[in-house]
């Protein structure tokens, strides 16, 4: 991902750090237990820009069972863990997220989400809209991340490429969430789409065809197509429009089972209450 030079500043931290979760949280458990296991637990380093200091003060405001704190619980009373996994919200001095394997760590850069609340405002957004779209784009990366931890801490295996892998889990896992969850699914559709607008008006030899992740518009695609397959009748309009032909939207129904049954089986050992993407 290329950073925007002159960025805007992004204001209203508090809704957004409300809204980043709001309404997802609903559709998960979200009793702690008494656990031996690992946990995931969210962790935020001192911040030196004032973006990161003002998503730590929101955060240290709320309390630890709100916000990001509040989504950890609800992912530990589903997921078992061999051990715990910090996510680490930190300064990167680059625009990034990512899962270090070797550290057992979700990193998730404040970087990041001053780059979304540039792209989305460059776009006319603002205000609460603003807020949504980097609070759902920025739990659609976590997630995405969190799918990679589940693969690393627990030897799931991945027959094609893990970057689509997880891009299908955390779109399966926010569908399953109801309204909200599909909110981040299509703020993160919205993204891929403005980056494979950027791609567009550049030359063909310099797309990134050697990338661990499909080309932008492929994400995009696939994740519509995907989102499309969980409700037919609410996406039928999104699919037209976007220019899916029937005969593929026909094989993302038939798709979204075949993905949901995949990852229920391979994480079958590892969840709780009987919990199914």
């Amino acid at each position: 991902m290329n950073i925007f030079s002159g960025r805007r500043p992004l204001t209203g931290m508090r809704l957004l750090m409300s809204l980043l979760v709001a309404g997802v949280l609903a559709g998960l458990v979200t009793t702690p237990a008494v656990r031996a296991d690992g946990q995931i637990k969210v962790v935020y380093v001192p911040a030196k820009r004032a973006l990161g200091k003002s998503v730590e003060r929101a955060a240290l405001k709320s309390g630890p069972a709100s916000g990001y704190g509040k989504l950890a619980i609800a992912l530990n009373s589903l997921f078992r863990l061999p051990r715990d996994v910090p996510v680490v919200f930190t300064e990167c001095g680059f625009v990034n997220a990512f899962y270090a394997p070797e550290k057992h760590r979700i990193v998730m850069c404040y970087e990041m989400m001053e780059y979304f609340a540039t792209l989305f405002a460059r776009q006319g957004k603002s205000g609460a809209e603003l807020g949504r779209l980097v609070g759902g784009a920025t739990v659609f990366v976590f997630m995405h991340e969190f799918g990679h931890a589940l693969v690393g801490e627990l030897a799931i295996p991945t027959t094609g490429r893990e970057e689509d892998a997880v891009d299908e889990f955390a779109t399966l896992l926010l569908a399953r969430l109801g309204n909200t969850g599909e909110q981040a699914v299509l703020s993160s559709a919205y993204w891929f789409n403005l980056e494979s607008k950027k791609l567009a008006k550049g030359r063909v030899q310099d797309l990134r065809f050697w990338d661990e992740h499909s080309l932008n518009p492929q994400r995009f695609y696939d994740i519509v197509c995907l989102l499309y397959g969980s409700n037919q009748e609410k996406y039928a309009s999104l699919i037209t429009e976007v220019g899916i032909p029937p005969a593929r939207g026909a094989r993302c129904v038939r798709d979204y089972p075949k993905k949901q049954q995949g990852w229920n089986t391979l994480l079958a050992p590892h969840l709780e209450r009987n919990f199914k993407l």
